[in-house]
């Protein structure tokens, strides 16, 4: 079973998500900031992150740059959801290390054969197969 981390502080969304991802199968938590993201981050390490790019505290851009600088973290795929989703955002989502950049609305299917993927590369690389 696979450890999915969901950083959105749109609690409906979040919700739905976890709601999803669990009937998936996966073993799903709920960040609500992006603060509390990154301690949930390091304390679950994670398979998979979803990770929304508007949030109050701090933007999704900013939890990806703090995640992939630290050790316990930055081997973790991130997905960003989001609704900016203009080809500045994506560069820069790419550009510090984010899997995938999905764009809001998504089909609930397509972003659960998105972490399968992810996992399984994960588990791949681990095995080094």
């Amino acid at each position: 079973m696979s450890r999915v981390l969901i950083i959105d502080d749109e609690k409906i969304i979040a919700q739905m998500l976890k709601d999803n991802l669990e009937l998936q199968g996966h073993e799903v938590e709920i960040a609500y900031s992006g603060t509390e993201g990154i301690e949930k981050a390091c304390s679950m390490v994670p398979d998979v992150i979803t990770l929304d790019i508007q949030m109050p505290d701090m933007t999704g851009f900013e939890v990806l740059k703090k995640l992939k600088e630290d050790k316990r973290t930055k081997d973790i795929a991130v997905l960003i959801l989001s609704v900016k989703n203009d080809k500045e955002d994506l560069d820069k989502g790419y550009m510090l290390g984010a899997r995938e950049y999905i764009a809001k609305p998504f089909s609930l299917k397509s972003l659960g054969n998105i972490i399968k993927d992810c996992v399984s590369e994960s588990e791949t690389a681990v095995s080094g197969l």
